[in-house]
């Protein structure tokens, strides 16, 4: 399963910002496919 960069551009700005809701969001939408 190839990562969705631009949901991986998402998840390092939500990384950069210190959101962790943002974080789990992300990784769940990189890693699943889900749209949360």
């Amino acid at each position: 399963m190839d990562p969705d960069f631009e949901d991986l551009g998402e998840f390092a700005e939500a990384v950069v910002e210190g959101d962790a809701e943002e974080m789990v969001e992300e990784a769940l939408e990189m890693t699943f496919g889900i749209d949360l």
